[in-house]
């Protein structure tokens, strides 16, 4: 492979960047879907929270791993949005956190980073296939998202 190409291909790539929560708020929002009959869960190990989804490959970035601080999360509203597949939909509990935000805002300015959205909006999938499921019937989650990791990975 030629110099060029191995550019180009390494150009193609972007970069995700996620947080996850500690073993308390997993065993909370686990507890939570099953108590209240959210279908479809995903796997409690694949809970987690976007903080970057960058088409643009970012080679100095660098996470941080496990956080020396925590950062907490409030519980704002549960939201259903598109799923990739179709006809179905979401659903995630959006929480507002600070730090997040402003690490997201902080990894944007300083890496020159892309996002596919206006806003961003800190966030965990319950589900993929909400099903039926009426949200007037989902009560407000009462827990802390308490984010202890940054993670990241190259996308394809």
């Amino acid at each position: 492979m030629k110099i060029e190409e191995l550019m180009e291909k390494e150009a193609a790539k972007g970069t995700y960047a996620a947080v996850t929560f500690n073993g308390e708020t997993v065993e909370n929002l686990e507890k939570f879907i099953k108590d209240n009959s959210i279908p479809n869960p995903i796997d409690s190990k694949d809970l987690h929270c976007t903080l970057l989804y960058s088409r643009k490959h970012l080679p100095d970035y660098k996470a941080y791993g496990t956080l020396s601080e925590n950062m907490v999360g409030k519980f704002e509203s549960f939201e259903c949005w598109p799923s990739g597949s179709e006809g179905k939909q979401c659903l995630v509990a959006t929480f507002t956190c600070k730090a997040l935000s402003e690490r997201h805002e902080e990894l944007m300015k300083e890496h020159g980073a892309t996002y596919d959205y206006d806003e961003y909006k800190p966030h965990t999938t319950l589900t993929y296939d909400i099903g039926d499921l009426d949200l007037k019937d989902v009560p407000k989650f009462e827990e802390d998202f308490v984010i202890v990791k940054e993670y990241s990975e190259d996308l394809d």
